[in-house]
């Protein structure tokens, strides 16, 4: 199990590194996760924020079968943990807790999704299988796992983040140019545009 969970670890990393749509890529790391590990069912919240990071920005996916409704799993997700601070955070709920794990009914493993030390979502998993009482408990190994991949998760927005800004910078610049040139000239004063326009267009 420790040989898969690491395995699986650095396969999420290179997926993270890959040029995969990131609207996609969520889902098959979960995809990935859900199987390896002894969870029911594993999924990430993102919240809405001012960063709107290529379509995360408020999006939940779900790997393996939630109890409840998908719905319902969603409001009490972000009514429990959208405003929770660091000091007031609790990584592991029991089912008799009100929110999420009563609504799950199981111990439910919350981990939050941080991109320059603002949360920007959580990684939840939940539904532990075991044979016996004992079995079902989780355990810190499989709470380390979920830990690290909420790292790797905040460090994947982070980077996404920095991507976005790298871009609308130079389109910027480019802007920029493109406005100085057409000041010289009133003949050809919007040409660029004119075929920004149309090259997307086409």
């Amino acid at each position: 199990n420790t040989y898969e969970e690491t395995n699986l670890l650095f396969r999420i990393a290179r997926m993270m590194n890959s040029l995969q749509d990131p609207a996609d890529l969520i889902p098959t790391c979960l995809n990935q996760i859900n199987p390896v590990l002894p969870f029911r069912w594993v999924a990430v919240k993102f919240w809405v924020n001012k960063r709107d990071i290529q379509g995360l920005t408020g999006r939940l996916v779900v790997a393996g079968e939630l109890p409840c409704p998908v719905g319902t799993f969603e409001r009490v997700v972000i009514d429990e943990f959208s405003r929770k601070t660091a000091v007031d955070w609790t990584r592991l709920l029991e089912p008799n807790d009100r929110g999420v794990a009563e609504l799950v009914g199981s111990e439910v493993v919350v981990e939050q999704i941080t991109h320059d030390g603002e949360a920007v979502g959580v990684l939840l998993a939940g539904g532990k299988a075991g044979s016996c009482p004992m079995e079902s408990d989780v355990t810190s190994g499989e709470m380390m796992f979920l830990e690290a991949t909420a790292n790797l998760l905040g460090v994947f927005h982070e980077n996404l983040a920095r991507f976005d800004e790298q871009k609308k910078l130079f389109m910027g610049t480019l802007t920029a140019l493109t406005a100085s040139i057409d000041a010289k000239d009133e003949y050809t004063r919007g040409h660029s545009e004119r075929v920004a326009y149309l090259g997307a267009q086409l």
